[in-house]
């Protein structure tokens, strides 16, 4: 019981971060501390950016999710320390890809001044909220069950 305590608490703490980070960065250009606007004019440039941002959304966003609940099947063979070490990694990787597209899109935003980055980043902070960690989840996707703690 105490392990899954353990781990539930790392994972929502690391989710935090992710939000944290994001309200930092949109603070940091919203009090002008960084530049805005920095690639308006460029019009290859931002062209390509927006559509790599538009094309990593679109596959980041369904591999974060699906994928992870496919992995997820094969650690509940796992005796429970290795399959909360296992779920902890397969959950940061899932949390690096969002994170890439959530910082990635609003850096873009900002940069750029054109609302793709904010669409891209807010679909990124959507797919979030189907990632919360919480006891009752890690529980249930691990299947453990009482005798198991």
């Amino acid at each position: 019981m105490e392990e899954i305590k353990k781990w539930t608490r790392r994972l929502l703490w690391e989710y935090g971060l992710l939000w944290v980070v994001a309200a930092a960065l949109m603070a940091a250009f919203e009090c002008g501390w960084l530049e805005e606007g920095s690639l308006t004019g460029h019009a290859r440039l931002e062209f390509g950016l927006e559509t790599a941002a538009i094309l990593l959304t679109l596959l980041g966003i369904p591999l974060s999710l699906r994928l992870f609940s496919r992995r997820v099947v094969r650690l509940r063979t796992l005796p429970l320390l290795a399959s909360l070490r296992a779920y902890h990694r397969l959950s940061l990787l899932r949390l690096s890809i969002l994170a890439f597209i959530v910082w990635g899109n609003l850096l873009l935003y900002y940069t750029t001044v054109n609302s793709i980055g904010g669409l891209c980043a807010l679909l990124g902070c959507i797919a979030s909220l189907f990632c919360v960690p919480g006891r009752r989840r890690l529980m249930n996707e691990l299947e453990i069950t009482r005798r198991d703690e």
